[in-house]
């Protein structure tokens, strides 16, 4: 009989569920067949759940960052545009306009994140 596992966040309750390390909301739809990067670890519920909020916010800020690609504009114009409609999707948007600072580059102002 297997030993049973214990979760990797807290190390104490049992593991019922498989946390992903990248988590599944930084991948468009277009990739959700992509066997990339999709380590998962054993957490239990709670600690899984309670990452979300964070991990939600992470992929938001991931997605302003940068230069745009195809992938970034597929989760900008899907699952995050979505969460804005949300009920805490004005939260969101607060949260981001909070960490949004205009730079002037080569003449331009654009905007970096500044956690």
């Amino acid at each position: 009989m297997p030993a049973q596992k214990t979760c990797s966040y807290c190390g104490e309750r049992l593991a019922t569920d498989s946390e992903h390390v990248f988590p599944r909301n930084l991948y468009p739809a277009s990739k959700s067949v992509s066997r990339v990067q999709r380590l998962t670890i054993p957490s239990c519920n709670e600690c899984n759940k309670g990452w979300s909020d964070d991990e939600v916010h992470f992929r938001n800020v991931l997605a302003l960052a940068g230069e745009p690609n195809e992938a970034r504009r597929e989760l900008w114009e899907t699952t995050i545009r979505r969460s804005f409609e949300k009920s805490d999707g004005s939260r969101r948007v607060r949260d981001l306009i909070k960490i949004l600072r205009p730079v002037e580059i080569d003449g331009n102002i654009r905007h970096k994140v500044y956690p």
